[in-house]
């Protein structure tokens, strides 16, 4: 009896694939948030998108991988808008540029968020 080896079920990889799936869904929505704050002061955004960045090799092939990809497409999308909204707010154009920007990032902020909860992909 001394000698007897006990064969237990391997579960360790698993565990490690839900914890590693809860962490995707956690920054997920973390970064999302942080888009949210950032409607009324733009700095927080580029520490979302950061962490999108970081997190997104995480989340390969798991249902978080396209809200990363998402967030950072947001992020570069946001930063080309809002050139040239700087570039043409002279000609007034900026100004309605700005205006369609910020309604479509809260579009893609909120869907992304409520798909997010949901727990389902982007795509």
């Amino acid at each position: 009896m001394d000698n007897e080896v006990i064969n237990r079920p391997n579960n360790s990889s698993a565990n490690s694939e839900n914890i590693q799936l809860k962490n995707s869904a956690l920054y997920a929505k973390l970064v999302y948030g942080i888009y949210i704050i950032s409607m009324f002061t733009g700095l927080p955004m580029f520490v979302g998108v950061i962490i999108a960045y970081i997190r997104r090799g995480d989340a390969l092939g798991t249902i978080y991988e396209s809200h990363f990809s998402s967030q950072i497409k947001i992020f570069w999308y946001s930063m080309i808008a809002l050139a040239v909204a700087f570039l043409t707010y002279i000609i007034l154009i900026g100004w309605l540029v700005l205006l369609l920007w910020y309604i479509w990032f809260i579009y893609k902020v909120i869907i992304g968020l409520m798909r997010c909860l949901d727990e389902k992909p982007l795509y």
